[in-house]
């Protein structure tokens, strides 16, 4: 169960994004992993609140930042501002 993110986010909402990405496994792996756009696909979730989700899970913004998705995300940035 997700008894270990009760604490970080609230018991109806995990049931949401369980429902939503199929696993609580995989709900956690999008959480750590940042991915703010798969998150802001649940119903009733904006791309903001996707945002402070990751952020709250992965323990505030200077560990978000480090996430291989918002790293890729930075990259992605970068290349497109050069260009």
């Amino acid at each position: 169960m997700l008894s270990a993110t009760t604490n970080r986010l609230n018991e109806k909402l995990m049931l949401k994004l369980t429902a939503h990405f199929g696993s609580e496994e995989r709900v956690l792996q999008s959480l750590e992993n940042g991915e703010v756009d798969k998150i802001a696909e649940v119903q009733g979730i904006s791309s903001r609140r996707a945002l402070q989700l990751a952020r709250q899970f992965n323990g505030g913004e200077q560990s978000f930042l480090a996430t291989k998705e918002t790293i890729r995300l930075h990259e992605m940035l970068i290349k497109d501002l050069q260009s």
